[in-house]
């Protein structure tokens, strides 16, 4: 995907960093921020960038992370609008350049973005998800209780009761002539989605959990769109395999909410990427024992540390039982960077 698809980033701040790019690849945040012209790329475009992904590359070189090239705009458009004015000037010496050159300089310390934080910019910046989907923190629970994906729907009998795990995406209302509140949502998963219609007889009972961007699990009856001749009877000489089929929704439950209701145990899986260099180590071992201890619950939990030559330790961890909550899984992924707990039930 080029520059053109962020949103946000128009053509006459896509011609400055292409003109800026002529002199060699950006070394990072601060590089960029020194060698474009900062009236044409502005805060909302370096928002844009970071979100989209596009600083990832040099970000990976010191392990710093979107949450902190994020944190770090306001810092770097001042660099690049002192870099700006001393270029017009043309009194840029040598100190002032070697600081403007200086990479990875000025990252703030704050926690990564969670899964969903990072994915919800992503999406923004995008319009699509590019390095994951909301329902990968739940992605392997989910398929135990989902009795189908979006793309299977197609397969799947009219008035046949089924089970989905998926995002509401595109959520609308309306208000029907015989009254009463409709809704209309797409339920989205990584192998497509499919329509959900709510019909003003569950309306009511629902609309606390028909929320845009929810991940959720959706229970209804496949309705397939049949074609009619003129008098209302069903064409039969149309294959019923080739109709579009929606979902009427009976209930609406937050994934999150009903898998924890079938949680018995938490496995925290811990890859030796995570743990590599001592300090950050130490650092990360030490907030997990705080994220630990701040949620405590019935749930007992043990930590799997894969090994590089394929194995795992299994380490148990009795004095902690706790509380799997969305708030609880997404510390994890702040302090780790990635998903690393798994519900067991």
């Amino acid at each position: 995907m080029g520059l053109g698809g962020i949103k946000g980033v128009g053509d006459s701040a896509i011609e400055s960093i292409v003109e800026a790019r002529g002199a060699g690849p950006f070394q990072d945040l601060f590089d960029f921020s020194t060698r474009i012209d900062p009236r044409r790329v502005n805060k909302g475009v370096l928002e844009a960038l970071v979100n989209s992904g596009a600083f990832d590359k040099t970000l990976s070189r010191t392990t710093a992370t979107r949450a902190q090239a994020f944190a770090a705009i306001e810092k770097a458009l001042e660099r690049g609008k002192g870099a700006a004015k001393e270029r017009t000037s043309g009194q840029m010496g040598l100190f002032s350049l070697a600081e403007t050159l200086q990479p990875t300089s000025g990252y703030p310390d704050v926690p990564p973005w969670d899964l969903l934080q990072r994915l919800k910019s992503e999406r923004d910046a995008l319009g699509l998800y590019l390095t994951g989907h909301p329902l990968d923190r739940y992605a392997a629970e989910a398929a135990r209780f989902a009795t189908v994906q979006a793309a299977g729907l197609q397969e799947r009998e009219n008035s046949e009761e089924v089970t989905l795990a998926g995002v509401i995406e595109g959520y609308r209302e309306k208000v029907p002539k015989s009254g009463g509140r409709m809704a209309f949502f797409f339920v989205e998963d990584r192998s497509g989605r499919v329509e959900a219609i709510v019909r003003p007889k569950t309306y009511d009972s629902l609309a606390g959990a028909l929320k845009e961007g929810e991940a959720v699990l959706v229970t209804g009856k496949v309705k397939v769109e049949f074609k009619r001749d003129d008098e209302g009877n069903v064409d039969e000489e149309v294959n019923e395999a080739q109709l579009t089929r929606s979902l009427s929704v009976e209930t609406v439950t937050p994934l999150g909410d009903a898998l924890r209701a079938r949680t018995r145990g938490v496995t925290l899986r811990l890859s030796p990427t995570t743990l590599l260099q001592v300090e950050v180590a130490k650092r990360r071992l030490a907030e997990l024992r705080k994220a630990l201890g701040e949620h405590p619950g019935k749930c007992p939990v043990n930590a799997v540390l894969k090994i590089p030559d394929g194995g795992e330790v299994v380490f148990a961890l009795p004095k902690f039982r706790i509380e799997p909550s969305e708030e609880f899984l997404a510390k994890l992924e702040r302090i780790f960077g990635e998903k690393v707990a798994e519900l067991r039930s």
